[in-house]
């Protein structure tokens, strides 16, 4: 007896939302630290050597979409970082999360929609239950913050963050796929296990990204110092850098694993599916923050725990 097709798309899109839920917790800790350029820049750069190292060891042609769409996905998930991070430090934490969790999984699941066409009605049931988890599980209001009426500056980064991780969702699966020809689920051939096109099309995002964040940080430098003229800048004690290091670090090599398993659930299941399931990421940092910080979880978080749940049974059919 073979297992559904779908099992192995479905359980690579929950470790993605798992891996990138421990991501965001150990950047959000690190942006507490720095600036979220520097963060960006630091988590994706130490991962960048791996990748290339990786790389080398399974050479792959790619071509000019591949390469390009690469990078696009790079730009736009360092970018969309940046602007979540700066979201978070303004306040209205809750329903910025919720807001930039749900539009993740937006753009690839039309784009799926489109080129696929419509999933079983079943797995559409769970996208909705999907989407209402993820708010759930993201917004948690607290006294001090203005969830209720956020600035709308805040509430256009929160959509900008969720509509530039979407994009890099399509760009990541997009230059994978044409890097080498996928497979569909039980064709024959050894091409779709095959790492080499997934491992590229990460050292092309990650190219992109530092070169983003490096660009962020270079202008941010250059306005400081031009602001403050010739006085030196404070720029703290070594313990806090390393600090802050060890975590950007740590959330750069658990993004990068998530990026993988996404990658991977895409090309061999439905883009949508896979985008889905991971855009739950938002359900791990909650589980983390409250072994870890002992937060408590509310009614609604609970809840939407439940409904994630509940909608992975429907998507995996």
């Amino acid at each position: 007896m073979h297992p559904s097709p779908l099992t192995l798309p479905v359980l690579l899109g929950l470790a993605a939302a798992g891996t990138w839920g421990a991501a965001d917790f150990a950047g959000g800790l690190a942006a507490r630290r720095g600036s979220p350029g520097l963060v960006v820049l630091l988590a994706q750069g130490t991962s960048l050597p791996l990748l290339g190292l990786a790389s080398l060891t399974s050479p792959v042609h790619m071509s000019p979409r591949a390469i390009l769409t690469g990078l696009f996905a790079g730009i736009a998930g360092s970018a969309a970082l940046m602007v979540f991070y700066r979201a978070l430090s303004r306040g209205a934490m809750g329903l910025s999360a919720a807001l930039a969790g749900l539009l993740t999984a937006v753009l690839p699941v039309v784009l799926a929609i489109a080129h696929e066409g419509l999933p079983a009605p079943l797995q559409l049931g769970g996208f909705g239950l999907a989407g209402a988890a993820i708010v759930l599980i993201a917004y948690r209001p607290q006294a001090h913050d203005a969830a209720l009426v956020p600035a709308l500056g805040t509430l256009v980064m929160a959509m900008l963050a969720g509509a530039g991780f979407g994009l890099q969702l399509v760009g990541l699966h997009s230059s994978a796929a044409a890097a080498a020809p996928f497979l569909p689920s039980g064709a024959s051939g050894a091409s779709g296990a095959s790492l080499a096109p997934v491992l590229r099309a990460l050292l092309l995002s990650r190219v992109g990204g530092v070169g983003t964040a490096l660009a962020v940080v270079l202008r941010t430098r250059l306005w400081t110092r031009r602001s403050l003229g010739n006085r030196p800048a404070n720029t703290g004690d070594r313990s806090a850098f390393g600090a802050l290091l060890a975590l950007a670090v740590l959330a750069g090599l658990l993004d990068t694993a998530g990026n993988t398993f996404y990658m991977l659930s895409s090309l061999r299941g439905r883009l949508d599916v896979a985008a889905v399931l991971s855009s739950l990421y938002p359900g791990a940092t909650m589980v983390l923050a409250a072994l870890l910080l002992r937060e408590r979880a509310t009614r609604s978080q609970v809840v939407g725990m439940a409904l994630a749940l509940l909608a992975v049974a429907f998507v995996a059919g």
